[in-house]
């Protein structure tokens, strides 16, 4: 308590605890000024010192257990950062980005691409997202468009934001404003919002308007079916039987159908959906609206000093 008190509480008095616990044989102590030590948002300076500490704590994330191989090794350090405090997420990132072998960064990628447990897949991108490896930096990119869950995505675009090159990612991520399902249009358009670099209101607001057409054709709008019929009933034979005996004949009734039915597919709920996603992607980058018709983005955003000086660089 009394180093505590002399060390303070910022970053780099966590961050000196934390390393004196960790001598000490002190885990529960070291998870906690880590965590103390990531909350209070070091300096890149001292975030570099935290990070050196944080990758060293495989054995302190590992505890007791003795994985076999490279992939036992990767798969145990993913679990011990399930369901973990922020300090042993952020360890398990750092250890797993430490890896030297290219079958690590691959086994990375996979999980990131591929892995069925959010955590796991979080943890895999922290750890890609720190190198320099263009097939690394290429699974956060996709990450942020093609995952299934919407806190991976957003991690993905936090990742992204500060450690990758913006204009690279932008390069990247531009084809997809204009691909055939208007999901994958949408979140590269949220993507780029979240980047927040200004070279990406060019290729946005190029793309708005083929963007806009492409939703009433591509194969994700919804479809249904709508008949307009008509039925008419008629008297088609007597129950001669029936008649032989009976005051009144017993008529045989018949339907007859006729209309048409149409296959419809609903795209001005897409196509607004697109619009409205890409005006206000426009809007957070450049700090103005574009206007409501994408056939007038682009001519708006040649006029804008950040979008062309982005653009220049």
């Amino acid at each position: 308590a009394q180093l505590a008190a002399r060390a303070g509480d910022g970053p780099h008095g966590c961050i000196e605890i934390a390393r004196l616990a960790r001598e000490f044989g002190l885990t529960h102590e070291l998870w906690h000024w880590l965590d103390q030590a990531l909350e209070s948002r070091p300096s890149p300076v001292l975030r570099a010192r935290l990070d050196a500490l944080l990758a060293s704590l495989e054995p302190e994330l590992l505890g007791d257990l003795r994985p076999n191989g490279l992939q036992g090794r990767i798969r145990f350090v993913l679990l011990a950062a399930r369901d973990a405090s922020q300090a042993k997420r952020a360890a398990a990132a750092q250890v797993l980005a430490a890896l030297p072998q290219d079958e690590a960064r691959a086994l990375l990628r996979r999980t990131a691409d591929h892995g069925t447990i959010e955590v796991d897949r979080r943890t895999a991108l922290a750890a890609l997202a720190a190198s320099a490896e263009p097939g690394d930096q290429h699974a956060v990119w996709r990450a942020t468009v093609l995952d299934a869950s919407a806190t991976v995505r957003d991690t993905a675009i936090d990742l992204a934001r500060t450690h990758s090159d913006p204009r690279a990612m932008i390069a990247f991520l531009a084809p997809a404003l204009v691909h055939d399902s208007v999901e994958v249009r949408v979140r590269s358009a949220d993507a780029l919002a979240g980047l927040g670099d200004p070279a990406a209101i060019l290729p946005i607001a190029a793309a708005g308007p083929t963007a806009a057409r492409a939703a009433a054709a591509q194969p994700g709008a919804t479809r249904g079916y709508i008949a307009f019929l008509q039925q008419t009933s008629y008297i088609r034979d007597f129950d001669v039987e029936v008649a032989q005996a009976a005051f009144i004949a017993d008529p045989r009734v018949d339907v007859l159908q006729s209309g048409t039915v149409l296959d419809v597919t609903v795209a001005s709920v897409i196509t607004e959906r697109v619009v409205t996603t890409f005006r206000r992607a426009l809007t957070k980058l450049a700090g103005a609206d574009p206007g409501g018709d994408p056939a007038a983005w682009s001519s708006w955003a040649a006029g804008l000093p950040q979008a062309t000086g982005a653009a220049a660089k």
